[in-house]
């Protein structure tokens, strides 16, 4: 009966050294994957914020370029009407002159 009883504390004791072991290596495993999934979830959210600036930035240099056309645009009507303003003039006087 002792040797049963010491055998079955030997298991017992084998037994719950084993399920310790398991729960360490398990949460060790845990941890890791825990860390890894924050890095992983850190540099997603890093690319997130990268990608907005980078579209924040190409928005802006859009809107510098549309402003710079708007603003090429205008100095064209604005010369093209004087000069036929200026013509007109010219016209005009010539006509004039010639009466």
């Amino acid at each position: 009966m002792s040797n049963s009883c010491s055998a079955l504390k030997t298991v017992s004791s084998n037994l719950f050294k084993s399920v310790e072991l398991q729960k360490n290596i398990f949460s060790k495993l845990d941890h890791r994957s825990v860390t890894l999934r924050g890095q992983a979830e850190q540099h997603c959210i890093l690319a997130n914020e990268s990608a907005s600036k980078i579209q924040a930035a190409f928005r802006h240099h859009q809107a510098q370029l549309k402003l710079k056309n708007q603003v090429a645009w205008q100095i064209h009507e604005k010369l093209e009407y004087s000069s036929e303003q200026t013509e007109a003039k010219v016209n005009n006087n010539i006509y004039i002159y010639f009466l």
